[in-house]
């Protein structure tokens, strides 16, 4: 009995990892939508497949997962910030990576509140629709702004900006950056309905 559930309790850990592992990667794939390669369609696909791995999850583990995520967006998005510390700054190359990565896990910690948030107020039966294409956009879109106002802010790489290739750019002088980013966050929402078999999200789409 014993050894049936120290079994599982090591695949269920096994899995956990696997899952951070993936997210991470989403998030550092999404580096591809913004300049110079902005291939825009990446960004709301690997949200989509994040917040679809999430649906399930507790707070605790939607807080890490999107952390993770959020980590491999920064960690790859702003690796230019190493190269100036390193090149300009004079910064051994330890160092500059170093304070580069505690950069952009502090900035992940927004993405993961978005996470905690979303999970903790869909603890009871939450309607999909309500939870993808509502609540997930409006808090995304909360802490991208707050990440672009706490101290004195770092808007960086925010979701819209991937948009200055994509279809959605005509619409930025209208509803502005923030703006895109909540469409985009919706998109991914419907993405995520859509993997989940909900087919009816495609009529946002």
């Amino acid at each position: 009995m014993l050894t049936n559930i120290r079994a599982f309790a090591q695949q269920k850990s096994r899995l956990s990892a696997l899952r951070l592992v993936l997210a991470f990667i989403l998030g550092a794939s999404t580096a591809l939508s913004f300049a110079p390669y902005s291939f825009w369609i990446i960004y709301p696909i690997a949200m989509a497949l994040a917040l679809w791995q999430s649906e399930s999850l507790s707070p605790k583990a939607s807080f890490f997962h999107w952390l993770s995520f959020g980590f491999g967006c920064f960690a790859v998005g702003i690796s230019w910030v190493h190269v100036s510390m390193d090149t300009f700054g004079g910064l051994p190359l330890a160092a500059s990576v170093g304070l580069m990565a505690l950069l952009a896990l502090y900035l992940a910690l927004y993405p993961a509140l978005t996470g905690l948030g979303l999970a903790w107020l869909t603890r009871t039966n939450t309607p999909s629709l309500w939870r993808n294409l509502l609540l997930f956009p409006a808090l995304w879109v909360l802490t991208e702004w707050a990440r672009g106002w706490v101290m004195t802010g770092f808007p960086w790489i925010w979701a819209g900006y991937s948009q200055t290739q994509g279809p959605l750019k005509e619409l930025a002088s209208i509803i502005g950056a923030l703006g895109l980013s909540f469409l985009i966050a919706m998109l991914a929402g419907a993405l995520a309905l859509c993997f989940s078999k909900r087919y009816k999200s495609l009529l946002i789409l």
